[in-house]
């Protein structure tokens, strides 16, 4: 029987950015193989990719795991973060809160999960210098306060961070963090049709919570971004930002990655 549509979208909507999704996981796969002098086999599937990439990156991640500061994941909205975070934080390895303007959600915790300020305050303090890294994310700002990073650093004690490892590539560029060092991480979902079940669980949550209906655009613009951020994917593979990746299918599988990683 075939599934109603998503939020009024039609479904060959849907298709295409499906279609796209696995172009890219391709063309992603492409130069992750060629940084290994590698040729991704021609009569691969898109849906084997996501375990191809794990399986080929992980000696990435793993080696550096006694030098690492911190632990970065990176991903698309909807493949998990969260959950993974939960489980480091189980693991005993605490979260690095950014800064952020948005509102805080229900289940979240302050100054555990991000320290929520206004706007007023975000601008003051950037024009102050108090953040390493800012940025504008979904119309909200974004950013790493320098304090906070520094104590965490001098804890001596293994962390994690979740946004894009751009970032803290960044900041290792400034004299007074050269010599910090990270692994990170790239999540993936395994099939899209399982980052779209995600999204739209994810996107019923927020807006049952706002007490609105979500439009089709909500979820289409998700899954653009996702495409964006996997395409980038590979790129930040290539030049060192990213060291691997990871498929968030089976929790116990996942985490036992993790412990191995750590």
């Amino acid at each position: 029987m075939e599934k109603e549509p998503l939020f009024g979208i039609e479904r060959e909507k849907i298709e295409l950015l499906k279609q796209r999704w696995n172009d890219t996981l391709v063309e992603v796969a492409q130069k992750v193989y060629k940084t290994f002098d590698k040729e991704l086999p021609q009569d691969v599937t898109a849906e084997k990719i996501p375990r191809l990439l794990e399986e080929l990156t992980e000696s990435r991640i793993r080696v550096k795991k006694d030098e690492a500061n911190f632990l970065i994941i990176s991903s698309s909205a909807g493949t998990g973060k969260t959950t993974i975070g939960e489980m480091l934080e189980e693991l005993g390895i605490n979260r690095l809160p950014r800064v952020t303007t948005r509102e805080k959600r229900p289940n979240e915790r302050e100054a555990e999960d991000y320290f929520f300020i206004s706007r007023e305050e975000f601008e003051k303090r950037r024009k102050k210098g108090d953040f390493l890294y800012h940025k504008e994310t979904y119309g909200e700002g974004r950013a790493i306060a320098k304090d906070v990073f520094d104590k965490m650093l001098s804890s001596k004690k293994k962390f994690y961070a979740e946004g894009d490892a751009l970032a803290y590539s960044e900041i290792k560029k400034q004299p007074e963090y050269k010599n910090i060092e990270y692994q990170s991480i790239f999540l993936l979902p395994p099939i899209f049709d399982a980052l779209v079940e995600r999204m739209t669980k994810r996107i019923e949550k927020e807006f049952k919570q706002k007490e609105k209906e979500p439009s089709e655009n909500e979820l289409l613009e998700r899954l653009e971004k996702a495409i964006f951020y996997l395409q980038r994917s590979g790129d930040h593979f290539s030049t060192g930002t990213y060291d691997g990746f990871l498929v968030n299918d089976d929790l116990k599988r996942v985490g036992e990655k993790l412990k191995d990683y750590i």
